[in-house]
């Protein structure tokens, strides 16, 4: 009998356990698509946000860039553009705080320079490190466009950064992944002037060699005559 009883309870339990389960899966088959969108428009709604000149963003593909900053990574990186025209670019950096992961995006204009940078996601301490995203500290890496460094308890030159009183590791780690942000923009740059450069040398080379045969062609004409 206590045998049976047994048996019953742990089929009890495994049905429970496959309908728990099922109704887990068919609920994320629902939401995720709900989730992905709401997550494409605040992104979008971000990058809008620290690059207000753009109208259209373009992802860019950013592999095999190598940082000199360590513990920070490029999630994703965009050129913004109006009416067509390249004005400047939005960079999504992955850095660790204070909490945990931090993560933050930043317009930086064609001229090098900082417009604006936004906290994404954080998990840092209220009313220490979360105060990164408010306006007194993350506003002033607006029109930035070189190396920064964070100083405590005294007044930042141009390339400091204010540490944010109690939470240095957190001002240090926003500083961090700016500066990942400002070298990933001023390399890319130099990508694409290259690749542009590339490009137009290959054009000029298939006109000359276009001539060439327009020329040959020419003076075949007339030694036939």
């Amino acid at each position: 009998m206590l045998k049976n009883h047994l048996i019953k309870d742990a089929l009890k339990l495994f049905v429970i356990t496959m309908v728990s389960a099922l109704v887990l899966a068919v609920a994320n088959k629902v939401t995720a698509p709900v989730i992905a969108e709401n997550d494409a428009k605040r992104q979008e709604m971000a990058m809008q946000e620290v690059l207000p000149d753009a109208k259209d963003f373009k992802k860019v593909d950013t592999g095999g860039l190598e940082l000199s900053e360590k513990d920070v990574r490029i999630k994703e990186f965009y050129t913004g553009t109006a009416e067509e025209r390249l004005v400047g670019y939005v960079v999504d950096v992955v850095t660790n705080g204070y909490g945990g992961e931090l993560e933050i995006i930043m317009g930086v204009g064609t001229d090098g320079k900082i417009c604006a940078t936004k906290i994404l996601n954080s998990s840092e301490t209220a009313g220490l490190g979360a105060k990164a995203s408010e306006p007194e500290f993350i506003d002033q890496y607006k029109g930035k466009s070189m190396l920064l460094s964070v100083v405590k308890n005294e007044d930042a030159d141009f390339n400091e950064i204010e540490a944010i009183s109690g939470a240095t590791i957190t001002s240090e780690a926003v500083t961090r992944a700016v500066n990942a942000g400002l070298e990933a923009v001023g390399k890319r740059t130099v990508t694409t002037s290259i690749d542009i450069s590339q490009a137009v040398n290959e054009e000029f080379e298939k006109l000359d060699e276009e001539s060439h045969k327009q020329i040959e062609q020419v003076e075949e004409e007339k030694a036939d005559e």
